[in-house]
């Protein structure tokens, strides 16, 4: 939907036309998180449902759906379904393995919004929204090995939190 670099839409133009001329949703499903989507909605020109940080949460206009859902958030305009791990469960693991299993891992949390832009590709209004998590946390090795990849996996399953394998930044 968007162009990796730029995030232009006009590649998917005549889609979106389309789209907008049937009775149906878009709904984005994005590793995003909230505060990332609702400025390409905007954009877009919609408002309908999606899933943000790789299916933690669905996010329902209050306008369209009511309140047969219990918000999880203060966002009145919208309803948010969590179904990930929170973020800062998330967050606690990922620095406990990092102890134990002597892992050289770096987190979204570890990171300034100046770093995730730099290391991203973002600029910094970006890199604020991305940072502003509630059931993801990308994560880079800084010296990438199968072992710790499959270590970090392994401990992960154990503890029953989700496991994604990295996340890809050129160093």
């Amino acid at each position: 939907l968007l162009e990796e670099a730029s995030y232009s839409s006009d590649a998917a133009a005549p889609a979106l036309s389309l789209i907008r001329s049937l009775p149906v949703h878009l709904v984005l499903c994005t590793s995003k998180t909230h505060a990332e989507v609702l400025p390409i909605q905007q954009e877009l020109g919609f408002q309908n449902p999606f899933i943000v940080e790789n299916g933690g949460a669905i996010h329902l206009p209050a306008a369209s759906f009511g309140n047969h859902f219990l918000p999880h958030n203060d966002d009145h305009e919208w309803t948010q379904i969590g179904l990930g791990m929170p973020y800062d469960c998330l967050v606690e693991f990922l620095s406990e393995a990092r102890k134990e299993l002597s892992l050289d891992v770096v987190g979204f949390h570890d990171l300034t919004e100046e770093e995730i832009a730099e290391k991203c590709g973002l600029s910094l209004e970006q890199a604020r929204r991305a940072k502003r998590r509630d059931y993801d946390e990308p994560f880079f090795f800084t010296r990438p090995a199968p072992e710790s990849v499959r270590k970090l996996g392994i401990a992960a399953a154990r503890e029953g939190r989700a496991s994604y394998g990295p996340l890809a930044i050129d160093q």
